[in-house]
């Protein structure tokens, strides 16, 4: 169930909405408040279809301190793989303190023991699409911080000095960048806290806010004190960005014969490297990988139509060997073409009433 204690909220393995409960808790954060361009969920091999829930035990608590800072505490198992593309409604900050567990934004994969020594950051200006992936089957836990440029200067009075100058200067130019952050053994021990929360009703959002704040302030000293060392692979303006996504609806376009690198290149405008790791940042996947999801996602719908045979569906999107479309469509959705033909054509059994 959700819970609402103050501006405190859980989120439950019991619960039998978590995904609605999700997109409600999307209109809070303001990394991902300006909405999904799309979500992807990988249902477990042991599965010919996706789970019906998100978590399959522990539970993610969200504390909304203020409008433009949130914290979540995540403790959970998760039943899937979930991969979403989000954008920022403002210029906002997403720090991650990963302690098990793999999750990433973009394409880099992380997994540490407890007491992780370092997290992960996105930094968008207005409009700026984020992704955003978490690995199922296997216990997660970790630390999500959504704070905005306005929070920080308004509501906590901070200056330019007392800001990471690599933060000032992507929201100035108005670029995304995504890296990783040292952080002191004090931040650890400050993180490491908030897994052991405390309190009831109002006061356990008093603590909760309390915490997160003194661990914001942390991270953001041990970020002035590394200045430019920390890690800032990937920056993308926002004309990157709206190239990016006419590259993907290229690609949407052309299922039945895929463009290469060197065609999408020369009809996006954007050079090899930005193309090849911004796609990555954008679906996770590289150019071939992509489309290839994108042949078997189209495959999927067809499959369940049943107005063409697998054979047909197969040559319809370019796959020259049906063995070869049979294995990668098992690996992708845990199930065979015609297993999900069966179950589609199966009658739906009418819903129980009280």
């Amino acid at each position: 169930m959700l819970e609402r204690m103050g501006r405190t909220f859980v989120i439950r393995a019991q619960s039998p909405r978590q995904m609605d409960q999700i997109a409600r808790l999307r209109l809070m954060d303001p990394c991902v408040a300006g909405g999904f361009r799309h979500t992807r969920l990988r249902p477990p091999k042991s599965q010919g279809r996706s789970a019906p829930a998100l978590f399959a035990s522990g539970e993610e608590e969200i504390c909304e301190i203020g409008k433009g800072f949130l914290v979540t505490v995540g403790n959970a198992c998760m039943t899937q793989d979930w991969a979403v593309n989000c954008r920022s409604t403002e210029a906002a900050l997403r720090l991650r303190v990963l302690q098990s567990g793999h999750a990433s934004f973009g394409s880099g994969e992380r997994s540490t023991g407890m007491g992780a020594s370092s997290c992960s950051y996105a930094i968008q200006p207005p409009g700026a699409w984020m992704s955003i992936y978490y690995r199922g089957q296997e216990p997660l836990r970790l630390i999500n911080i959504s704070v905005t440029q306005k929070y920080l200067r308004q509501t906590l009075g901070l200056g330019d000095e007392e800001l990471p100058g690599v933060l000032l200067r992507h929201w100035t130019r108005s670029d995304c960048s995504f890296g990783t952050l040292a952080l002191s053994k004090r931040t650890q021990r400050l993180a490491t806290t908030l897994f052991h929360r405390d309190g009831r009703g109002r006061w356990r959002h008093v603590w909760l806010a309390a915490a997160s704040t003194q661990l914001l302030g942390s991270m953001f000293e041990d970020w002035l004190g590394q200045g430019d060392a920390s890690s800032a692979p990937i920056r993308l303006s926002l004309r990157d960005s709206d190239r990016l996504a006419i590259a993907v609806e290229l690609m949407r376009s052309t299922l039945d014969a895929p463009l290469d690198l060197a065609e999408l290149v020369e009809r996006t405008g954007l050079n090899k490297n930005k193309l090849h790791y911004g796609l990555q940042q954008l679906t996770g996947m590289s150019a071939k990988m992509f489309y290839t999801h994108l042949r078997l996602k189209r495959a999927l719908a067809l499959v369940r139509a049943g107005e063409h045979s697998i054979n047909r569906v197969s040559e319809m999107l370019g796959f020259s060997e049906h063995t070869n479309f049979t294995s990668l469509f098992r690996k992708h959705f845990g199930a065979t073409p015609r297993e999900v033909r069966r179950d589609a054509r199966q009658p739906k059994q009418p819903a129980k009433t009280s």
